[in-house]
Order: structure tokens, then sequence, then C-alpha cells
């Protein structure tokens, strides 16, 4: 029941902060991502990740080249019956390769995040503040009025070696997106 409520209240989050997103996009003739992956923790075998996300800010200009945007995200993670929660926002920088379709594209960033707990399954993460350094590389094709996209997600989370306890956690995802131009 508690894995339910957990699921819930994210999912009304992320509506809410679609809108949101949306609304913004809308206002300063941006793109608007979501992104939603599924994966595993690499360092647990037999456990679960879910990862969501919305990337609409862009921290640059349009035309700049790499692109700089802000990612808010949310990840769940599974390992047995236990259910756990990420939450984070990092500046990502994205390097599309060519300017046709289908689009290459290759991203990384540093971003920070809260944890719902100091351990996830065996890994002593020493905080519930966590540093995450991201990377990824995918293929986007056009649709209606945006792109849809499939990538390849690596995500490491630790707390930079501030605590003594410090295993970290690697994930790795294979991402959903879709980016909307215009609504």
């Amino acid at each position: 029941m508690r894995r339910h409520s957990i699921l819930i209240q994210v999912s009304l989050l992320l509506f809410v902060g679609v809108l949101q997103e949306r609304t913004a996009a809308q206002t300063h003739d941006h793109e608007f991502d979501i992104r939603v992956g599924n994966g595993s923790i690499m360092t647990s075998p037999g456990s679960k990740s879910i990862f969501l996300s919305i990337s609409a800010e862009r921290l640059v200009s349009s035309d700049a080249f790499p692109i700089v945007y802000l990612d808010k995200n949310v990840a769940l993670c599974e390992e047995g019956k236990r259910l756990d929660f990420i939450v984070g926002i990092a500046p990502m920088l994205r390097l599309n390769l060519g300017h046709d379709t289908p689009r290459f594209s290759i991203e990384a960033g540093i971003g920070v995040n809260l944890v719902s707990s100091r351990d996830i399954g065996s890994r002593q993460l020493g905080s519930n503040f966590l540093f995450s350094p991201t990377l990824g590389a995918g293929i986007e094709v056009p649709w209606i009025n945006g792109l849809l996209g499939v990538f390849y997600m690596f995500r490491h989370l630790s707390n930079a070696s501030m605590f003594e306890d410090n295993d970290g956690i690697n994930f790795q995802y294979i991402v959903f997106s879709m980016s909307f131009r215009d609504f």
C-alpha cells in the first residue's frame, strides 16, 4: 500500500510540473522535453529503477551550441520489497551531432539530489544529499510537433567523499523521450 501511495504522489507532482513547464515553454517559445526510462541499479543484481524527467528551461540562448538546459528528475528504485526515491536537478550540456534528422545527441551533467534513504540495498551512501554525474547518448526522429527519441543513460550517485560512508551507486537506463515545440 505504501508503494502505491508514493507512486501516486510522485505522479501528481510530475503532472503539476509538466503543466508548469508546458506553460513556460509556450510563454518563452522553446522546446519542452519529457523523458521516461527503465533500468537497473548496476551494483545490485535483480534491482529495478524508473527514471522520469522534465527538461524545458534552457540556461543559454536557443541559438547556442552546445545547448545547456536544466533537467528536473525523479527516480524510483526497487530492491526486494523496498522502494526508495531520488529527486534531483541538474544543469546538462547537450551536443547535437548534425542538424538533420534522425539526430544523434550526447549529453553530460552533474546535479544535486535528495534521496529517501542513506542506504539503497547494501550500498551505504552516507547522506541523503548526493551528487549525480550523468552521461547519455541517443537518437531522435521527427514526429508531429517535435522529436521522439531513445537514449542510453549512465548515472552515478555519491556524496563526493564528504562523509565516511560513500559506497556510491550506479544506474543504467534506456530512456524514451518526447520533445514538443508547439502545443
